[in-house]
């Protein structure tokens, strides 16, 4: 028997760029500020620059004051400042010499992730793609701002009855994790205080290989729905899949067209995949994918055949995505519900990496970024407890310079040992995503 692995997320591609810099004022200002003090030392030279930090949690996409947090900012011309995010999430930074070059800010809290912000100058700055979090209103607009994504949550886990498949798929509305594997038990990460409905695909893949050795085939036996209340701490709940209400699929057909043919940079020995997700930051929740896909017999396109459960109450991102033979892989993600006779084209040539180990204290070379494209440099952790770490790039920058790892942010990150680089284009703002976006082969880091 063949097991297909047909859900797994990318951080680059779940990500939503959810920032604005825009307001930088002069220190040195007289008519800015209070009076000088005459018994103060010499005045900072520099411009300043106040932030927001904000954290996103569940859906809807909504936005809080990262309270407890760290703002680590490199300044040009090297000087490292670490500065606590105050209550109210606003944090300043001042003394900013933009004529010594670029700047790199780091910003993260107890229970986010680690998100950077690198080649910053103050052309950058007026440039940057905003997202803004549904309760925008409540955002300060004279005051820039910096989302972030809460990783915490408790754990809902328990034995499960009565699947009829070999795998089981469990993902929630108000979800901060997935689960998917043997179906005797599960456990996933929710967020706390927000009631929710558990999504469940039972399904098995195929007893023998059905299609090419570019394609994949798995059986979905059914869809279901239970409700599940809010909780705040660990807590244990058994499922009884009799019991859960059954969701009916809807079943269409679509086509991947490969970029530049079967002789192209997509083409050779690639696979493709077809799923969806919910519009939450995280995607989280997972509401269908491709129960069949397979090279055309001209080697241009990738047939697939597409099953989802059509929740009313689910604003749906549906992704196409490529993957080539080295792991690189590229995608075009929609927020809209799959539809017969879909044709996914235009699909990004993911971004060349040559080296398969290389140095953090070296610049990135963005090879194959596209100048309209925003980039991501993503870095995993392996220690228990760190973060992975998430690196962004404005627009035109062929290269990038990761901030030293030391201080807060070394404690938070830990040693990195696996990287990756993105491409991002089309920033869609009603649906919060990148319309296409393409992620280079993984390489280790020393």
């Amino acid at each position: 028997m063949r097991s297909i692995a047909f859900f797994a997320l990318s951080l680059f591609c779940s990500i939503p760029i959810a920032f604005s810099l825009v307001a930088c004022g002069s220190s040195d200002n007289a008519a800015s500020g209070p009076a000088p003090d005459p018994d103060a030392g010499p005045a900072e030279i520099g411009e300043s620059l106040t932030i927001l930090a904000l954290v996103q949690e569940a859906p809807p996409i909504d936005a809080s004051p990262l309270a407890n947090g760290t703002l680590v900012f490199d300044k040009p011309g090297g000087e490292r400042v670490e500065l606590p995010i105050g209550a109210d999430g606003l944090v300043t930074v001042t003394g900013i010499d933009w004529s010594l070059g670029k700047a790199a800010l780091s910003i993260f809290g107890p229970d986010t992730e680690v998100s950077s912000l690198v080649e910053l100058d103050k052309a950058a700055i007026s440039q940057l793609v905003s997202s803004e979090p549904e309760n925008s209103a409540s955002i300060k607009r004279d005051l820039t701002w910096f989302t972030v994504r809460s990783l915490a949550g408790p754990k809902l886990r328990g034995g499960v009855a009565n699947a009829q498949g070999e795998y089981l798929t469990v993902t929630a509305t108000s979800g901060a994790s997935t689960y998917q594997g043997d179906p005797s038990s599960y456990e996933l990460m929710l967020f706390p205080n927000k009631p929710a409905s558990l999504v469940l695909l039972d399904w098995s893949g195929p007893e023998t290989q059905t299609v090419s050795a570019r394609g994949v085939e798995q059986a979905f036996h059914r869809w279901l729905r239970l409700d599940q209340p809010a909780i705040t701490e660990d807590t244990t709940r058994d499922l009884d899949l009799a019991t859960a209400t059954p969701l009916t699929p809807t079943k269409v057909k679509a086509t991947i067209k490969i970029t530049g043919g079967a002789a192209g940079p997509l083409g050779g020995s690639s696979t493709a995949y077809a799923f969806v997700q919910s519009r939450t930051w995280n995607r989280s929740l997972f509401v269908g994918a491709a129960t069949k896909t397979d090279v055309s017999a001209d080697g241009t396109a990738f047939d697939v055949d597409f099953e989802f459960a059509k929740l009313d109450d689910v604003m749906p991102l549906t992704t196409y995505s490529i993957t080539l033979a080295d792991g690189a892989s590229t995608r075009l993600t929609l927020g809209e519900w799959p539809t017969d006779g879909f044709v996914a084209e235009g699909m990004l040539t993911p971004p060349v990496v040559v080296e398969a180990t290389r140095s953090r204290t070296e610049p990135f070379a963005l090879e194959g970024v596209p100048d309209d494209a925003d980039a991501q440099i993503l870095l995993t952790r392996t220690t228990a407890k760190k973060k992975d770490w998430i690196i962004r790039v404005p627009k035109g920058n062929k290269s990038a310079r990761v901030p030293p790892l030391d201080g807060a942010l070394s404690a938070a990150v830990g040693k990195p040992t696996i990287g990756s680089i993105a491409s991002l284009v089309d920033f869609d703002g009603a649906s919060r995503s990148y319309r296409r976006s393409a992620a280079s082969r993984s390489f280790k880091v020393k």
